[in-house]
């Protein structure tokens, strides 16, 4: 009987050590996979962080684009400004330039006309003097 129960204790102890083995091997299965899950949600951090500089550094170009857009904009209001000014004075630089050809025209007809009335008067003058 106490040899039975040496043999069932002996059975007994080789179960749980067996047990313990497999145990142990699967805790050390279980802390592998604890390290190569922190490694990934390490890796996963690292490109999260590396997306949110991108993020954030498009941002930062889209803002500078956005800023040379509104600086282009003003700068092409101001140049339709003075292109209007600019047409407004070269509207009035033709007016005057359009009178001035009218008073030419008019000077020349009047010195023609004047002309005219000289060369009648010369000669009448020659005509006088050739009855005389």
């Amino acid at each position: 009987e106490t040899t039975v129960k040496i043999e069932s204790s002996d059975s007994l102890l080789d179960s749980a050590q067996l047990e313990i083995k497999t145990l142990n091997e699967r805790v050390s299965s279980l802390e592998s996979d604890k390290e190569a899950y922190l490694q990934l949600i390490k890796d996963v951090r690292h490109q999260l962080a590396c997306k949110e500089k991108a993020f954030d550094d498009l941002e930062l170009l889209r803002s500078d684009q956005s800023n040379e857009m509104e600086s282009l904009l003003s700068d092409m209001s101001a140049a339709n400004i003075r292109n209007s000014e600019l047409n407004e004075e070269l509207s009035c630089v033709s007016a005057k330039l359009e009178d001035c050809l009218r008073v030419e025209s008019d000077l020349r007809h009047q010195l023609l006309l004047e002309k005219n009335e000289i060369s009648s008067r010369d000669g009448a003058v020659v005509s006088l003097r050739d009855e005389v």
